[in-house]
């Protein structure tokens, strides 16, 4: 019958009972607690059917199956031999009354007999067992609920409901890569050196798997077929892929129509071929990469048939062996040496290249070293005259730098355990990437690199101070201003054993030095940074006014590969920093050394912490004709000089030690009324007085002034951020606009586009002189000027503008008419200024709102004589 017609679903339980004393029951029951007592309650068993499974410790899943009456059926082994009519009637009325769930036995009708039996529980007697079905009537437990299963108030078993039982959990190992891999993670790529060809993968389920009813699987672009009864498939060779669209077809293949037919579901085998790990390989240097893809997907009984457990497994073959390159000290580049170092522990650095597996960890890294003679006899050396010799300690605990990004490539460093003796070594680089390629099996051999210590030079280098680097790496020198934030000495050190370094401040005479030691360096690369106002000991000799001195100080290093001169340094016995005479240091400086092992450093710097300052015995001049600055009008606070330009000049000067920066200087008009318009500032070269450059400062405003009382506020900052900020009140007022007529052929009010495109400016005045100065502006942007202009040039006109000129009261340009090319703001106000008799300016503005966009061109409202 077809199970899914079938009414009834049908619940195997298979109890199997164990009876040790048959022999009552072969002569005739006379006792039924002796029969229940014969049972071993513990060993209840169910032979796997489609809707039940045992979890173990007699626990029974029942899946949810929908519709129908399920009914149990107990096989219970040994009582085959009960042949007496009487004796199985007795049997019969002891599961009507000794079996039940939940503590209902069936006289509460918690089952229904078969109607076949005539309404008594069905028991079969037959050769080999005995069958006993009971169907549930009542029974109706929910999704999760657990029922108990008894007899003669023996448990026997847990029965519990389930919509659909779990599927067998997929593992599998690559056999030949067990010791490698083990089990193999899912939706990962792995790495082999050689050919999948005749590798065998085997599949593991977990769970309930003696109930598999679907296990197939896929490999690549092949079609989906069953795995055999052994669980172990047979992988074929690696497919070549040269880019991400050859991966994609292989990995997405939906296979050839026509199998499977009974699960469309089944047709689903696309490979996630959004593995960016492989996609990245693709992306650098590799041609013909071997990729290949194994899916598994299994289904057990009573489980939904669209559900399935599935995993899939990626595979790339790299047979291609690390390449390993050195770095030479003092070089950037990588090659085939280390070269010389000046250094006892050099730190060594090489750059490893694998452009497919990449190295995983710095477990995967070995450096060896030993002596030699000379250079040429690492041609005659191979990995095993390196068996016994000394390790390299790799200096981080991960991978130090990949390389632009690319996780395969990476730069690594790493220096030797104990002191290395001058002479010369060779150094064995070993890694081995994640297909386990080494690097000593690569075509070109091992990868064996020079390596020479020369420890007859200590060396400083990288010197600067408060952040500014002074001097140069081979010699002393004066360096550039630097700023008086701090005290702070930082240099590298190389090659020493012990060494002293330290400051003074040299102004006049200049005080004794500062000094700190160090010794016991054992030729370690020494990174100092050492900012001397921590010290307590320094006091105030560095400062005043409770800030550092500006002004001349000396930095001092001397590095040696054996010792200072300690009975010069009587002052320092006993301490590591401290207060050191003038002539002490001087004499240790100046001591000859024979044998080149000493470093000696000096340098002077020049601290700037002075913010730049506002030369009063200069004072701030007006400058009426920006063309001829030698004509100045002193000004004083409050003096409100009565001006008529209405973008005055104003000169003044600063002096400051460093330099400063023309577009750091804010500059602020302020009226009375409280408007405040930005200025600029110009200026030539400096000049100098000897010790401080002084600075001539032109200021102006960026546009035009109402007339109005104003003050002045200039802030000034140099290069080291000291700032000095001077204000002028009431410095000046402009004055004297006398009323002439401008006139324009728009009013204050509101316009749409059309209305507002054009427009006519009338210098109706006689005594106006436009054609000498004339100047219009939008919003303080210059549409027009005439005459004195910043750029220098007799005539501008803004482009966003069409300007044309018509003469008028004996003028060229006493009418203007103004077309915009662009669509001005909503807000506008119109601002001409003119030349008059008396050598003033005369303005007048007209402000008015737009707000509608044009609709088509218009003129506007003039109409052109």
């Amino acid at each position: 019958m077809n199970r899914k017609n079938n009414k009834f679903i049908k619940i195997s339980l298979f109890l199997i009972v164990f009876i040790f004393i048959f022999s009552n029951l072969a002569e005739g029951i006379n006792d039924k607690a002796e029969l229940i007592d014969s049972i071993q309650f513990g060993s209840i068993t169910i032979s796997p059917w489609e809707a039940v499974f045992d979890e173990g410790g007699n626990r029974f899943i029942f899946r949810d199956v929908g519709t129908g009456n399920p009914y149990i059926e107990f096989i219970i082994d040994g009582l085959s031999t009960i042949t007496d009519q009487g004796d199985r009637d007795t049997i019969k009325e002891w599961i009507e009354d000794e079996m039940s769930i939940n503590g209902l036995g069936f006289a509460n009708n918690y089952f229904r007999r078969p109607t076949e039996t005539s309404g008594r529980t069905f028991i079969d007697f037959d050769d080999e067992r005995v069958t006993i079905e009971i169907r549930m009537d009542n029974i109706n437990p929910g999704i999760g609920e657990e029922l108990e299963l008894y007899a003669g108030g023996r448990f026997l078993a847990y029965l519990e409901r389930r919509l659909a039982f779990p599927n067998p959990r997929i593992i599998a190992e690559l056999d030949s890569y067990t010791n490698v891999f083990g089990d193999l993670d899912q939706d990962q790529v792995h790495y082999i050196s050689d050919d999948l060809a005749g590798e065998t993968l085997s599949i593991i389920l977990t769970g309930h798997e003696s109930e598999v009813i679907y296990l197939k699987w896929r490999e690549s672009n092949e079609d989906p077929g069953d795995v055999p009864s052994n669980r172990a498939v047979d992988l074929s060779s690696f497919r070549q892929v040269s880019n991400r669209n050859e991966l994609e077809n292989i990995f997405n293949y939906e296979g050839t129509d026509g199998y499977d037919p009974d699960y469309d579901v089944e047709r689903e085998w696309t490979i996630d071929s959004n593995i960016e790990e492989i996609i990245n390989i693709l992306a650098g240097d590799v041609n013909n990469l071997g990729v290949q893809a194994v899916k598994i997907r299994a289904r057990a009984r009573g489980t939904d048939m669209l559900d399935y457990s599935q995993a899939t497994y990626y595979f790339v073959r790299d047979n291609q062996k690390p390449f390993i390159e050195a770095r030479p000290r003092g070089s950037e580049d990588y090659g085939d040496s280390f070269g010389t170092y000046k250094t006892r522990n050099p730190q060594l650095r090489i750059r490893v290249t694998d452009i497919i597996s990449g190295i995983d960890s710095i477990n995967d890294l070995e450096v060896r070293y030993k002596s030699i003679d000379n250079k040429e006899d690492i041609d005659h050396l191979n990995i095993n005259d390196f068996r016994d010799e000394e390790f390299m300690n790799i200096l981080n605990t991960s991978l130090e730098e990949r390389i632009e990004g690319d996780e395969r490539n990476f730069r690594q460093s790493f220096r030797a355990e104990a002191e290395m003796g001058e002479g010369e070594y060779a150094v064995l680089v070993t890694a081995v990437d994640m297909a386990g390629n080494s690097s000593n099996d690569h075509e070109e051999g091992p990868f064996i690199f020079y390596l020479n210590i020369d420890q007859t030079d200590p060396r400083v280098q990288n010197i600067s101070f408060n952040q500014t680097i002074i001097g140069t790496d081979s010699g002393d020198g004066l360096s550039e201003p630097v700023n008086a934030q701090g005290l702070e000495l930082y240099f590298e050190a190389l090659g020493m054993q012990e060494m002293i370094y330290g400051i003074r401040y040299g102004e006049g005479e200049g005080s004794d030095w500062f000094i700190v030691k160090r010794d016991s360096l054992n030729y370690h690369t020494q990174y100092i940074r050492e900012e001397f106002t921590n010290f307590t000991e320094v006091g105030t000799e560095f400062f005043s006014d409770g800030k550092i001195k500006n002004g001349r100080y000396e930095i001092v290093i001397l590095g040696d590969e054996k010792e200072i001169d300690y009975n010069i340094l009587s002052d320092l016995y006993g301490k590591d920093y401290g207060w050191v005479k003038k002539d002490q240091i001087e004499s240790i400086y100046q001591e000859q050394v024979e044998d080149g092992r000493r470093s000696k450093r000096m340098f002077e710097v020049i601290l700037d912490g002075q913010p730049p300052e506002y030369r009063e015995s200069h004072g701030i001049n007006y400058v009426p004709d920006i063309s001829d600055t030698d004509r100045r009008v002193p000004l004083g606070e409050g003096d409100e000089y009565e001006i008529t330009q209405v973008q005055p000049a104003f000169e003044l000067q600063f002096s400051n030690f460093s330099n400063i920066d023309y577009n750091n200087i804010t500059v602020e008009f302020i009226g009375r009324d409280g408007v405040r318009i930005l200025g600029q500032a110009t200026s030539g070269e400096p000049d100098s007085d000897g010790s401080n450059n002084i600075y001539t400062i032109l200021v102006e405003p960026r546009r035009i002034l109402n007339q109005s009382t104003y003050s002045l506020r200039i802030e000034v900052v140099d290069e080291f951020n000291n700032r000095q900020v001077v204000e002028f009140e009431d410095i000046f007022k402009i004055i004297g606009f006398v009323e002439y007529d401008i006139r324009f052929s728009i009013e204050e009010g509101t316009y749409n586009i059309n209305d507002s495109s054009a427009i006519e400016i009338i210098i109706d005045n006689d005594n106006l002189r436009p054609d000498e100065y004339l100047r219009v502006e939008n919003n303080g942007v210059r549409i027009i000027e005439i005459g004195n202009t910043p750029e220098g040039v007799e005539e501008y006109i803004n482009s966003d503008y069409n300007v044309m000129f018509f003469e008028h009261l004996g003028s060229e340009r006493g009418r203007i008419i103004i077309f915009s090319r662009i669509i001005p703001p909503e807000n506008n106000r119109i601002e001409v200024s003119v030349l008059n008799q008396d050598d003033e300016h005369s303005r007048n503005d007209v402000s008015f709102r737009v707000i509608k966009k044009r609709r088509g061109f218009g003129f506007g409202r003039l109409l052109i004589d």
